[in-house]
C-alpha cells in the first residue's frame, strides 16, 4: 500500500450531473457535484480587525469554482454558530453519494486553548475569550468543524480537505465545552476514529503555537492565499505536491517580513487512511 494522496485537484473536471430526486418532506435536488467548496470567515471583526480575511475567502472560492470546477459556497462574514449552521444546510442540498471531495477554507482569527483545541472565531466575537450564548456562540473548534464535514451525506470514501488560514498561538481562556483534545502538536483532529472511510487532510497556515502574518503592503491577501492563487493554476497537483508548494512559498514570503525571526511554516496533518 502507499500513503493516501488526494486525487489530482489542479485540473478542471465538470461536475457529474445526476437526475433530480424528490421525496416527501425534502427539497428537490439540483444534481450531484463531485467537488464541493465551502469557504467562510468572521469578516473584519470589531475587537481586532482583519481587513483581508473576507477578501481571502472570495478569491479562494473563485479559484476553486472558476478554474477547478468546484460547486462553491461561501460566507465572507459569518456572525455566529447559527449563521454557520445555515451555511451547512445550504451545502447539504448539493452533497450526496456522488460527491468525492469536500474542500473547506477558513480565514480569520484563530487560537489554541490550553486544552489543545483550535478555535476559529466568527464575526460577532468581542474578544478571544468571548463565550457567547447558545447558538450565538461566536466560534467553532476545528474538531467540531471536522465532525460536521464528516457527517455530510457525501460518498462513503469522500475526501475532506480543510485549509485553516488562522493563528494557532495559545491563549488562556474559559475553554467552555470540550469536544476532545489534540496532542501537543495540535493534530488530534485527524487521529480519531474515521466516519465511514473518508480521508481527512488539514493544512494549517502556521505551526502549533505560532501566528500567521497579515497581507504585505504590496498584496491584498494573506501569504497562504497568495501561494494558493499562484499554484492552483490548472496544472495537475496531488495534495502532497500542493502542500510542498505552500510550505516553500509561505516560508519565503514571511522570512523577510519577520526580520530574521523564524518564518511562518505551513503544516499539514492527515488521517491514517491508505489506498492500494
Amino acid at each position: 500500500s502507499r500513503p493516501f494522496l488526494l486525487e489530482r485537484i489542479g485540473s478542471r473536471k465538470p461536475p457529474i450531473q445526476l437526475s433530480s430526486q424528490m421525496s416527501e418532506g425534502h427539497v428537490r435536488r439540483v444534481g450531484s457535484f463531485r467537488r464541493v467548496f465551502l469557504g467562510f470567515s468572521g469578516g473584519e471583526y470589531s475587537f481586532q480587525p482583519l481587513p483581508n480575511a473576507a477578501s481571502d475567502v472570495r478569491v479562494v472560492r473563485h479559484r476553486f469554482e472558476d478554474m477547478l470546477g468546484f460547486k462553491s459556497f461561501s460566507r465572507p462574514s459569518l456572525r455566529n454558530r447559527s449563521d454557520f449552521d445555515e451555511l451547512v444546510a445550504e451545502v447539504k442540498y448539493v452533497v450526496d453519494e456522488g460527491t468525492e471531495i469536500l474542500q473547506v477554507y477558513f480565514a480569520g482569527h484563530g487560537f489554541s486553548t490550553p486544552d489543545g483545541q483550535v478555535r476559529l472565531l466568527f464575526g460577532s466575537a468581542k474578544s478571544f475569550d468571548d463565550g457567547g450564548n447558545g447558538n450565538e456562540v461566536p466560534w467553532i473548534t476545528v474538531t467540531e468543524l471536522v465532525s460536521v464535514l464528516q457527517k455530510l451525506p457525501a460518498k462513503a470514501d469522500a475526501v475532506v480537505v480543510l485549509i485553516v488560514d488562522a493563528c494557532r498561538s495559545t491563549i488562556s481562556c474559559d475553554v467552555g465545552r470540550k469536544e476532545g483534545s489534540m496532542n501537543a502538536s495540535g493534530h488530534r483532529q485527524t487521529t480519531g476514529p474515521a466516519l465511514l472511510q473518508r480521508g481527512r487532510v488539514i493544512i494549517w497556515a502556521c505551526a502549533h503555537g505560532d501566528r500567521t502574518d497579515d497581507a504585505r503592503e504590496s498584496e491584498s491577501n494573506s501569504p497562504l492565499v497568495v501561494s494558493l492563487l499562484r499554484r492552483l493554476n490548472g496544472q495537475d497537483l496531488t495534495i502532497s505536491q500542493l502542500y510542498k508548494y505552500l510550505y516553500d512559498d509561505v516560508l519565503s514570503y514571511t522570512l523577510a517580513q519577520r526580520s530574521g525571526l523564524s518564518a511562518q511554516e505551513v503544516c499539514w496533518t492527515t488521517s491514517a487512511r491508505q489506498m492500494d
